[in-house]
């Protein structure tokens, strides 16, 4: 153990010592602690959550309203596919948050290589790094982070202490400042400098509301966003058949359910688990009546599988003999809304 314990000494001693040789403050001219002033105005700059259920395109509204090109109008440009024409992929980070992403993910992590009998380190900027680094060398330049499934990770253990950094004055940046040295180095090889979010970094993120999400019990986190809830409204693809399931349309198919979890909310907190117009894509979709059975399936494992996986109280929705996910595509697999409670299935073949 004592070998060990020297030899894990050794490697810190020698991290160090390379860490601090990196480290230069020539190449900036502003002392310690000061802010860079932008020749420009720039927006002040928010931490902006869009909430919703899943399906009514926040990821596409954030998207279209921050990363895409504009015209002389401010308008989002498309190309002749209708596909979004983005800003430049250096102007932005998009980040997914999930129960494995951690700290180091998001800001970055040191890496030891091995070269020759010698092990050197080198510090690998996460994406958080990496955007604020750009924000701060162009502060007459507009920059954003995108964190999509927000409330899907440990928000504030990902965060850490850049957490501290969201609240901001009417400028647009951070009210207080923070010590990392990592990140102090990446951006100012300079280890006594402090961080700050810059007016011209905004962070975007994307969050569905469920039972399960605790962040609206954190009041810190609260007062450090702006919220904006996401409705469902109408799209063209509520015009358009269910592929497999007949003259069931997709609007009627999510009206007949998000109704029942309306109607159950009360009791069961089911509101945040209904369907948004664009849950399922136009690949599902047909102008014409369909009642293909690879087709219908298809929709099974994309839409029923979800509905009965999220839900907990199985019988707001399916037959009391639909005991699993087993259960549910053996019946499924001969009539698509077989799983289906009989009022359930009354109501949607009444389209």
């Amino acid at each position: 153990v004592k070998k060990d314990l020297d030899y894990l000494a050794n490697i810190y001693k020698e991290y160090n010592k390379q860490f601090n040789s990196t480290i230069s403050t020539s190449e900036y001219k502003t002392t310690i602690n000061e802010r860079i002033v932008p020749d420009t105005i720039i927006t002040p700059g928010e931490n902006i959550a869009y909430i919703g259920f899943p399906g009514t395109g926040k990821s596409y509204e954030v998207r279209k309203k921050y990363l895409s090109q504009k015209d002389k109008s401010g308008n989002p440009m498309y190309d002749e596919k209708g596909n979004l024409l983005l800003i430049d992929n250096s102007k932005y980070e998009i980040v997914v948050f999930h129960k494995e992403y951690t700290n180091a993910n998001f800001i970055g992590t040191t890496i030891p290589t091995k070269s020759d009998n010698n092990i050197t380190y080198k510090f690998m900027p996460g994406p958080f790094t990496r955007i604020l680094k750009k924000a701060i060398e162009h502060p007459d330049s507009n920059f954003y982070l995108i964190i999509e499934e927000l409330n899907k990770g440990d928000f504030i253990a990902i965060l850490g202490d850049i957490f501290f950094l969201l609240e901001r004055n009417s400028k647009g940046e951070s009210v207080y400042e923070i010590t990392n040295d990592l990140i102090a180095n990446e951006i100012y090889h300079d280890l006594e400098r402090k961080i700050y979010i810059p007016s011209n970094l905004n962070i975007i993120a994307t969050m569905n509301i469920t039972d399960e999400a605790e962040l609206f019990m954190n009041t810190a986190f609260l007062r450090r966003w702006r919220f904006i809830y996401f409705e469902d409204c109408p799209s063209t693809n509520d015009n358009y058949y269910i592929k497999g399931l007949g003259n069931i349309k997709w609007g009627h198919f999510r009206k007949i359910i998000n109704d029942t979890l309306n109607k159950h909310n009360i009791f069961t907190n089911q509101e945040e688990k209904r369907l948004g117009t664009y849950f399922i894509n136009s690949s599902y979709l047909t102008s014409n009546i369909d009642i293909s059975k690879e087709n219908y399936l298809n929709f099974v494992y994309k839409v029923e599988i979800y509905l009965y996986e999220l839900l907990p109280n199985k019988d707001i929705l399916f037959e009391d003999k639909i005991k699993s996910l087993n259960d549910l595509v053996t019946v499924a697999k001969d009539n698509p809304l077989a799983p289906f409670k009989k009022e359930i299935k009354d109501k949607l073949q009444s389209s």
